[in-house]
């Protein structure tokens, strides 16, 4: 395993010299490979950002490590309902952990938010996803707005996202944003 992490070090460090300007850890949820994550950076003698590139739904252990590791946290924020949460991803407690590590992220680096507008879940989810941030983060945190859900793997289990956002519930979602007064957005 050292050996692998060695070969990434030399790779992040010829992709630095090529002129890269960050390190954004994609392919998939990178949390359970903190621990090699850390081990490999700490190889490397370089001043280059690390994106955490994240769903948010991690221990307060992880968010803790995290603090002296990530430069830009660009992180999902996809449900603001525990109930839907749970029924659609299995996910317990998601609005406390999504919640938590967006504020330990905040603290900690730059913090891009993207939140992935669901069908038929606008008020359940979006609304208060967006209420929550303008309250807690602020309105100059950036929010990324995504219309392109898709229905796909098990979607078809669950009745309201068996179909693509209408472009009128994407409106409603970007209007409210603007309501609240978030005003770095993107979508």
């Amino acid at each position: 395993m050292r050996k692998e992490k060695n070969v990434v070090a030399q790779i992040v460090r010829e992709l630095k010299r090529q002129g890269c300007r960050n390190v954004n850890l994609v392919g998939g949820e990178p949390t359970p490979w903190l621990a090699a994550w850390l081990e490999t950076f700490n190889l490397l003698d370089l001043d280059i950002p690390v994106v955490w590139n994240s769903n948010s739904y991690y221990s307060e252990e992880t968010a803790r490590m995290l603090a002296d590791f990530a430069d830009i946290y660009l992180l999902d924020f996809k449900y603001g309902s525990d109930e839907c949460a749970e029924r659609i991803s299995s996910a317990p407690a998601y609005v406390e952990t999504a919640r938590r590590n967006h504020l330990y992220a905040v603290k900690n680096g730059e913090l891009i938010i993207r939140v992935l507008v669901l069908p038929g879940h606008l008020e359940c989810c979006t609304k208060p996803i967006l209420e929550w941030i303008a309250g807690n983060l602020g309105n100059w945190v950036r929010v990324n707005l995504m219309d392109q859900y898709r229905p796909e793997w098990r979607a078809g289990e669950i009745p309201e996202l068996r179909r693509r956002l209408k472009p009128e519930e994407f409106r409603e979602a970007l209007s409210y944003a603007r309501q609240l007064g978030l005003t770095n957005l993107c979508f």
